[in-house]
């Protein structure tokens, strides 16, 4: 996952933004100042310092009220110019009376002024001869290189005489000073600027800072995301599996076989599960009282060996006594072949194995017994024809 860098500007805009401060600029420094020299009709300036005085200019002010005690003089027709990186600036001087009258303007800028004193005072330190604020600036808000040029003119009152002192400029923090600075009035360039760069260098840190971190949290969760989401190999279909006794059923009915068919005139015990002690004594011929006939109606369980199989007596008397034997071991009740008894009885075929539950394994096993108790006695002898005989009640 790619997480864009913002750049240092949106993120710490105040840490990117220009810082502003005033800076004071002596006449003398030429970085700033541009004082013309005597050229054909232009006069020039006379720079006045502690250590070369002006002694035959007609303006002698006290050095000591003057900025860094040196200024400098000018006469009608003299030009100059403060060439400067900023937004603002203010030029100061010294007026006098009946002195010069100065005209400024400011290159790029619609703005022009004019600067002369009527007072009577013979001199006035730290005047404000001209200022300009609210300069244009770059896109990015960092100042732009200006130029202020001025021109002295004669008075009204024939004045002729100018004396500039010093300038104060609203530049970006950190400009060089005086004696550090290597910028020209004519290059308009200035070395660069030191705490923006820092600025900078910091904001970008931080940016880099909060753009790792943010990368970090981001691998953090996905894999968070990650190990939540079960794996293809967990993720299995539900399969319901039968369980022992839930195996698929098959129809009991599919798997039964057909009883014998009884020879004629026998009764018909196709479709029965159950013979009672009654039934099998009407069944019993008159040659045959005190035969004793075996009846195996033994069960099994899956989980629990066959219980005793009971012994039916039929006799010519109605009662049935039920007497306990040796359980015998039941046929199979996935695969048996039973053989045909007689010519009447139908050909008997081998059930496939099939799954079944074990309750159905149970009641083939049961049926089975039965079905073997039921040839037996119809192979023995047939029963007695029905005799219509008549209630006593009819009698």
């Amino acid at each position: 996952m790619r997480v864009p860098v913002l750049a240092p500007t949106l993120l710490f805009p105040s840490v990117m933004a220009v810082t502003l401060t005033n800076l004071t600029v002596d006449d003398t420094d030429l970085n700033y100042f541009w004082w013309s020299d005597a050229v054909a009709n232009t006069p020039a300036w006379t720079a006045i310092t502690p250590e070369t005085p002006c002694n035959f200019c007609s303006a002698q002010p006290q050095p000591k009220s003057i900025h860094n005690r040196t200024w400098h003089d000018g006469t009608q027709g003299g030009v100059g110019q403060l060439t400067f990186i900023g937004t603002a600036a203010w030029i100061y001087g010294i007026d006098l009376a009946n002195g010069g009258n100065i005209s400024f303007s400011v290159s790029g800028v619609n703005k022009t002024d004019s600067h002369y004193y009527n007072g009577d005072e013979q001199f006035v330190f730290n005047s404000l001869l001209f200022s300009v604020t609210d300069l244009p600036t770059d896109p990015d808000g960092n100042p732009r290189n200006h130029t202020i040029s001025w021109l002295v003119e004669k008075s009204s009152r024939n004045g002729t005489t100018a004396l500039f002192d010093y300038a104060v400029i609203r530049v970006a923090a950190q400009m060089p000073s005086n004696s550090s600075s290597s910028t020209t009035p004519d290059s308009g360039h200035s070395k660069p600027n030191a705490g923006a760069i820092a600025g900078g260098v910091i904001g970008g840190l931080f940016g880099v800072l909060l753009a790792i971190l943010a990368l970090f949290f981001c691998r953090r969760r996905q894999q968070a995301l990650t190990r939540d989401m079960p794996s293809k190999e967990d993720v299995r279909p539900y399969v319901d599996e039968p369980s022992e006794l839930g195996a698929p059923s098959v129809s009991l009915a599919a798997r039964t076989r057909p009883l014998s068919t009884p020879t004629q005139g026998s009764s018909t015990f196709a479709g029965s599960s159950f013979l009672s002690a009654a039934t099998i004594g009407k069944s019993a011929l008159p040659g045959t009282v005190g035969r004793t006939k075996m009846f195996d109606t033994s069960s099994t369980s899956p989980s629990e060996s066959l219980p005793s199989t009971f012994v039916a007596s039929a006799s010519t008397s109605t009662s049935a006594n039920v007497t306990p034997s040796t359980p015998t071991a039941p046929p199979s009740a996935l695969s048996f072949l039973i053989s045909p008894t007689d010519e009447g009885d139908h050909e008997r075929r081998t059930i496939a194995p099939t799954v079944v539950s074990a309750r159905e394994q149970f009641l083939e096993q049961r049926l089975a017994v039965l079905e073997e108790h039921v040839r037996e006695l119809n192979s023995a002898q047939p029963p007695p024809a029905y005799e219509n005989q008549s209630s006593p009640s009819s009698a």
